[in-house]
């Protein structure tokens, strides 16, 4: 299952995803392991879309932080100070990008009712796509991966569907079912946590929660250079086999945020492929040369803005990776979104 972040996304917004996850396939001779529809010997890549949950939201205020702020103190919806006068003085160009990109992350973590409505479709979903699967394959290993936004909307969700499951999302408690594999790239569930916390859930591994564990492997996938996952990084001390950190600093395209720049990656893409097909599906000697030629391959047509803009990004980690402060990590995420569009420019559109 694919589980997208922030933003807005079409009924087609997991075919540029798919088509780069089958790519990367294909140097291993994996693609061809890949279906679109549900057999018992193939991978079934199936998108949850939730965004359409907010548009009716989104059109109370037209496009203006400043009613949104507005709004927030007429309700009085708890949401930081900080944030909310942020939201109001927020320039011409801010003020785009909050509405692109990052109005769903106000909604999901501040209003309940969004809250709420997107955790119980998720789950009706999630629960729809594993009955399928189960009914293909009594056996079959389901997994999921999310990216940005979805990461924390993805462990919230599981963690319901593994107590209290919503109507119509049954039969999936902790203790009875369990994923193979949940793979969480630009994790911001922690900065975004509600109830459960994260390291107190269901959602982690069976070195942590033993049989009560609703994953049987927890991926956890950062670019260092991504500002999203700096505030409240997802770091926990867990230290089984089972728990994997993949990280990574190889920039291709300005936008590191991106879930298409990091799973052409072969460091993030190569532990996704083994999990999903065996770890003998890819020997070490094939991972060190994939990851070789990524690294060696053309840099960017624009090194000094390249170079420039690294160490802006870097910079900007380094000032809040020790933050709690949700402002910080929406502020931050908005600034460096109109770094890559600035940067876009001065490099004619192209990296």
């Amino acid at each position: 299952m694919l589980v997208h972040g922030m933003g807005v996304h079409g009924p087609d917004w997991a075919t540029d995803l798919m088509i780069d996850l089958t790519t990367a396939a294909t140097a291993y001779g994996l693609d061809g392991d890949f279906s679109d529809e549900l057999h018992d010997d193939k991978v079934m890549l199936a998108p949850i879309s939730y965004d359409g949950r907010f548009v009716k939201w989104v059109e109370k205020w037209g496009n203006d932080s400043r009613e949104l702020a507005k709004f927030i103190r007429q309700n009085a919806i708890d949401m930081p100070v900080n944030l909310i006068e942020w939201l109001d003085s927020a320039d011409e160009t801010e003020n785009n990008f909050v509405w692109s990109h990052v109005v769903d992350v106000l909604l999901y973590r501040f209003f309940n009712l969004v809250t709420t409505d997107v955790r119980v479709h998720v789950a009706r979903d999630v629960a729809t796509l594993w009955r399928d699967a189960l009914e293909v394959d009594p056996n079959a290993e389901v997994s999921v991966l999310a990216h940005s936004l979805g990461t924390s909307v993805t462990h919230d969700t599981l963690a319901l569907l593994a107590t209290d499951p919503p109507a119509g999302a049954e039969g999936f408690l902790a203790g009875a079912v369990r994923l193979a594999n949940l793979f969480q790239v630009a994790n911001v569930s922690r900065i975004l946590e509600t109830s459960p916390k994260v390291f107190d859930s269901v959602i982690s591994p069976p070195s942590v929660r033993g049989d009560k564990a609703y994953c049987g492997n927890f991926f956890n996938v950062r670019h260092r250079l991504d500002p999203f996952t700096a505030p409240r990084s997802f770091s926990p001390s867990w230290g089984g086999d089972d728990f994997v950190q993949v990280g990574t600093k190889a920039v291709r395209d300005f936008n590191v945020h991106d879930i298409g720049h990091y799973v052409r990656d072969p460091r993030v893409h190569i532990p996704l492929f083994r999990a999903l097909f065996g770890f003998e599906a890819i020997d070490q000697t094939t991972a060190n040369d994939a990851i070789d030629a990524y690294d060696n391959e053309k840099r960017s047509s624009c090194p000094e803005v390249l170079a420039a803009f690294v160490q802006d990004c870097a910079q900007r980690v380094q000032v809040i990776e020790d933050s709690s402060d949700i402002k910080t990590l929406i502020a931050a995420g908005v600034h460096f979104l109109m770094d890559v569009q600035e940067v876009q420019k001065a490099c004619g559109g192209v990296f």
